[in-house]
């Protein structure tokens, strides 16, 4: 098993890869971070480079990434981030997965209004993991993945998987009578 989940930031992005076996997961997390002082454009190309990089070496089976939506002000940056990684990923062959923040809440905590502390206790309070919030959302995110891949035994986390896969309702219009 290799997975490798993303949480984007344009100043921390969480990583988290999974490997070893689904009946013993071995996590690895990490937090690339980028100077607040650098222009917004450095910020971008260094964090990038790192999770490109990052990808390249892992090879992994699945890379799952937050989508990033309802985005305000110097923040869109990181849509444009998603672009970049979701086009490397095609480019290079990895599968990838787009994970909307409701669907991570969800997973996480069985809630989809949690707040990052939230996923951040839950890592500790279910893998006695203390990490920073980006890096516990990119656990969480891998985790998704690997659930999605492999199958999960909680019901809520199954739900929210199963929810993904669905297919989508066609939005036409309804025949008149």
């Amino acid at each position: 098993m290799n997975i490798l989940g993303i949480d984007l930031g344009s100043i921390k992005t969480g990583v988290t890869y999974i490997t070893g076996d689904i009946s013993a997961p071995v996590f690895k997390s990490r937090l690339i971070t980028a100077s607040d002082k650098l222009p917004i454009d450095e910020r971008f190309l260094e964090i990038l480079r790192t999770v490109t990089v990052t990808i390249d070496a892992q090879s992994p089976e699945l890379v799952v990434c937050e989508y990033p939506f309802n985005i305000m002000g110097n923040a869109k940056i990181l849509v444009e981030m998603f672009g970049v990684i979701h086009y490397h990923c095609l480019m290079f062959g990895f599968p990838f997965l787009p994970l909307p923040q409701t669907k991570i809440k969800k997973y996480a905590t069985g809630k989809g209004t949690a707040e990052k502390s939230d996923i951040r206790m839950q890592v500790y309070k279910e893998f006695g993991l203390d990490l920073a919030e980006d890096e516990a959302d990119s656990f969480f995110i891998a985790h998704f993945g690997m659930s999605y891949v492999y199958g999960t035994d909680k019901q809520y986390r199954q739900e929210s998987v199963d929810a993904l896969k669905a297919p989508k309702k066609k939005k036409g219009k309804k025949k008149s009578a």
